[in-house]
């Protein structure tokens, strides 16, 4: 799955509200490492 940039910034709005990384990596079904950074 592609990252757009409106997922990236979706995806940091759920890190602030403390969502897990493992969480959000099931709900788009990407890597854990692409979101750690």
């Amino acid at each position: 799955m592609k990252l757009t940039n409106k997922i990236k910034k979706k995806i940091v709005l759920e890190k602030d509200s403390g969502v897990s990384t493992s969480t959000i990596a099931a709900r788009y079904d990407i890597p854990i490492k692409t979101i750690k950074h």
